[in-house]
């Protein structure tokens, strides 16, 4: 039943916040440096915005649907304990496999540092929002 049970209001509210986090992360604060990094110039990411927004977004909601499964699962009741779900999930998933680019493809440390930063920082906001909403 799983699925069934979750909190789709929830689900959806975190992610937008996750995905505010997501816009302000790669644009105010770390989005020179993610764009120099990356090797695009600013109307390359602006030609490629509304994609990336739409692309970004459903990411982002199938990040927060399987956050709050997980958050169920565990029947995490507070939100600090759904922070850590994120958090871990952030660790022991995302870090874990970019690490990877950096490894193998010789991907700059920084640019790691941005990308698995953000994942932290929405899954552990999702994982917070999610068990507040439902507690």
């Amino acid at each position: 039943m799983g699925f069934l049970e979750l909190n789709y209001l929830a689900i959806l509210v975190s992610a937008f916040i996750a995905f505010f986090v997501g816009w302000m992360w790669y644009g105010p604060l770390f989005g020179k440096a993610w764009m120099k990094l990356v090797k695009i110039n600013e109307k390359e990411a602006k030609e490629s915005m509304l994609g990336s927004i739409i692309g970004g977004l459903i990411a982002t909601l199938i990040m927060a649907t399987a956050v709050a499964y997980l958050i169920w699962a565990l029947e995490v009741t507070v939100w600090y304990f759904g922070l850590k779900v994120g958090l871990l999930a952030g660790i022991g998933f995302v870090a874990t496999y970019a690490i990877n680019d950096v490894i193998y493809e010789k991907k700059p440390f920084p640019l790691f540092l941005i990308k698995v930063g953000y994942s932290l920082v929405a899954l552990m906001t999702i994982g917070a929002i999610y068990t507040l909403w439902v507690s």
